[in-house]
């Protein structure tokens, strides 16, 4: 009995070690041969030394190999998704971290030995090779220039090194098109890379322009075109194969882009975050950029240290750069203009290439262009401003109908907005509007002080305190050395100069008694006086101004009350 159960126990092993499959057994049950798919034009493999993704529409995955991919997955000939050994992890296709810069257009752009490929302008000795660079000597304004070949609407991004440069500054150019450094400002005078547009096709000549007191040395000047933009990390589609999703980014740069199309042609920029459809769509180095919102910073290419949240928000924004936009529309039209503060629905929409300018309120300095230093709080307040600088608006539709004033301020809804006569407050200069509607009295008006809820100005150079329905004036407490008894005084229509002089008695209830005097019956030869020296007849209890300086006899009094 024993010999039979030893003898069926070897049997049951030697069986199931013939049962087992070998490993190429294995495969072949995972992976089909050619022409064998599990489903519909989709073969497996499991593999320990799987090279790469089959071509065709596949899934393969891969032991822990250190090269080649691990996980795969292809429709047709195109990558799906890819988890690689190395690292480069992806869905969609290959991704790439910066837009593809095309072949190099300069020759020697080094000056390795000397400047051959260069022209230097007029006398040819305003630069010179040093040390494997472009030296600029001072004193001379000769240009730098070699001719490349250039494709209009394309754009290019221009490189160079400066060094040793203690003074002066330098332009370039590519044909009639200037490099941009910030803003609107052309002068370079360090190392920067750029871009610009080209306007027209052939050659045209990359040119250098210094100031002639630039002391610097270039090298290392490069010029290539975008060729292609940046694939993303990640791409997820609709049913028709449309991306909806797409994400960008790379650790060296500091840039990430969430939306299709964000950060779509950046080459250099550095430190940006895009979320939303075609956000930062246009930047190529600029850096230090936040945009979320649909189309949000789109032209942007390179300005710096630009903020917009919300649809379309410094939708035309290229070069202009440290501006703050929160609100949808809001700085849309600004291309150069810099330093600019926008919050709320389409503050500060036309706005090109104004500077310093703050908005707060849907529609306020909506259509200013190029006016600067202006400051806006409240919906529609400096509405109308186009080209007018240092003004200032607080209150709903304050200074709405100002376009070309500068230099004035309002506070109070509508204040400044109308003239006494209903028309538009446009052009009125150096003016001050305190109160609600308060009005010129013209529009052109310089220096005019209206204060008072509906108060109406009287022309330039005039100070209006109140309105017709104001009956007493008071303008404080006067503190001085009492008196020996309680005196008021009343003045109507008093106009004094700036510079008058009063003397008289302080009472310390505050009150003044100017000096008495008695008059006979002709005053003016009784008392000699100053002009605007103020009198107080004691017999006929008025007070009386001095309109001309003069001795006893020759001044003029004129009754006050």
């Amino acid at each position: 009995m024993k010999r039979f159960t030893l003898i069926t126990a070897t049997l049951a092993i030697l069986l199931g070690l013939l049962l087992v499959p070998t490993t190429a057994q294995m495969q072949r049950r995972l992976h089909p041969q050619p022409g064998v798919v599990l489903g519909s034009n989709c073969p497996l493999e499991i593999s320990p030394q799987l090279a790469a993704v089959p071509t065709a529409s596949s899934l393969a995955i891969q032991d822990n190999s250190s090269s080649g991919d691990i996980v795969g997955v292809r429709q047709n000939t195109t990558e799906r998704l890819v988890l690689d050994a190395t690292g480069a992890n992806y869905i969609g296709t290959s991704a790439g971290t910066t837009a593809t810069l095309g072949s190099e257009l300069l020759t020697n752009g080094t000056f390795d030995s000397d400047l051959t490929g260069w022209t230097i302008s007029d006398t040819g000795a305003g630069w010179s090779y040093a040390a494997g660079t472009a030296e600029h000597g001072t004193g001379n304004v000769e240009t730098l220039s070699q001719n490349i070949s250039v494709t209009n609407g394309t754009t290019y991004q221009v490189e160079f090194d400066v060094s040793g440069r203690t003074a002066g500054t330098f332009t370039v150019s590519i044909g009639a098109v200037s490099l941009i450094n910030s803003g609107s400002g052309t002068t370079f005078t360090s190392t920067s890379d750029r871009t610009l547009v080209a306007s027209g096709t052939g050659s045209q000549a990359l040119t250098i322009t210094p100031t002639s007191d630039f002391d610097g040395a270039i090298d290392n000047v490069t010029v290539r075109a975008i060729t292609a933009t940046i694939t993303p990390v990640l791409a997820l589609t609709d049913s028709s194969n449309n991306a909806v999703v797409e994400v960008r980014g790379d650790t060296s740069l500091y840039n990430l882009g969430i939306g299709t199309y964000s950060l779509y042609s950046n080459t250099t920029g550095s430190s940006n975050a895009a979320i939303g459809s075609s956000s930062l769509r246009s930047n190529t180095t600029g850096g230090s950029n936040a945009a979320i919102g649909n189309s949000s910073l789109r032209s942007n290419t390179t300005g710096s240290y630009n903020a917009a949240i919300g649809s379309s928000s410094l939708y035309s924004n290229t070069t202009g750069g440290s501006n703050a936009a929160i609100g949808s529309s809001s700085l849309y039209s600004n291309t150069t203009g810099g330093s600019n503060a926008a919050i709320g629905n389409s503050s500060l929409y036309s706005n090109t290439t104004g500077d310093f300018n703050a908005a707060l309120g849907n529609g306020s300095l909506y259509s200013n262009t190029t006016g600067g230093y202006n400051a806006a709080i409240g919906s529609g307040s400096l509405g109308s401003n186009t080209t007018g600088s240092s003004n200032a608006a607080i209150g709903s539709s304050s200074l709405r109908s100002n376009t070309t004033g500068s230099s004035n301020a309002a506070i109070g809804t509508n204040g400044g907005r109308y003239t006494n006569g209903g028309s538009n407050n446009e052009t009125s200069s150096s003016s001050t509007y305190l109160g609600y509607d308060t009005r010129a009295s013209a529009s052109g008006n310089s220096n005019e002080t209206v204060i008072g809820a509906g108060s109406r100005g009287n022309g330039s150079n005039t100070a209006t305190i109140g309105t017709t329905d104001v009956t007493t004036h008071v303008y404080g407490l006067v503190v001085g050395d009492a008196g020996t008894s309680n005196h008021s005084l009343t003045v109507d229509d008093a106009y004094m100069s700036a510079d008058a002089e009063v003397d008289g008695t302080l009472y310390a209830d505050g009150h003044f008694l100017p000096p008495t005097v008695t008059f006979s019956t002709n005053m003016n030869t009784d008392v000699a006086g100053t002009e605007s020296e103020l009198v107080y007849c004691s017999t006929d209890s008025k007070v009386y101004v001095c309109t001309t300086t003069g001795a006893a006899g020759s001044a003029v009094w004129a009754a006050l009350n």
